[in-house]
């Protein structure tokens, strides 16, 4: 799907038939793929295979910062909230969470883990004895669907109703 260049990061090597898959893969696509041995729980082990992965495709930069640019604000901005607003007695700790976190979506892996995080941070904060609750908001007629209607359109065919404003008000106002 146009990745060009796929790291695959195992502890153990590739066996003979797993190498001769991705051969034909590489052949099938027209892409690079690489098979590096490291452990992600261990750093240093990370580091090593991705040093190697650097060296071979010095051309192909990891696509990490379009992930971190969406999962960032919705992971430490959560934590920072939690941190800061840890002491005092809130009424409502709310964060704004999406479907996307149950249901996913095509290309938005990031989204949904960000949202997920917060759905989880949720459950933390209740057994810590504090408010917590995330609202898991479907498709919401503001900016991008106020600017594309084929967007809309598409969530429509999907069986996916999109909510003004008023009606979100309603559903925040009822969720509180």
């Amino acid at each position: 799907m146009g990745g060009g260049c796929i790291a695959i990061v195992a502890r153990s090597t590739p066996t003979v038939e797993k190498l001769s898959e991705i051969q034909s893969l590489k052949e099938k696509h027209d892409c690079k793929i690489i098979s590096l041995k490291g452990d992600v729980a261990d750093y240093e082990s990370l580091k090593q295979a991705l040093d190697i992965y650097k060296t071979e495709f010095p051309s192909h930069p990891l696509k990490d910062t379009k992930f971190e640019k969406v999962l960032k604000p919705k992971v430490l901005g959560t934590l920072n909230l939690h941190n800061l607003t840890r002491d005092m007695k809130l009424d409502y700790f709310v964060m704004h969470s999406s479907i996307t976190s149950v249901f996913g979506n095509t290309g938005q892996t990031n989204y949904g883990a960000g949202n997920a995080f917060m759905d989880t941070f949720a459950f933390y904060r209740r057994s810590m004895d504090l408010c917590g609750q995330t609202i898991n908001w479907g498709a919401l007629h503001l900016g991008i669907l106020t600017a594309s209607e084929h967007v809309e359109r598409y969530l429509n065919s999907q069986g996916y109703q999109s909510l003004n404003p008023e009606e979100i008000m309603e559903c925040l106002i009822h969720t509180l």
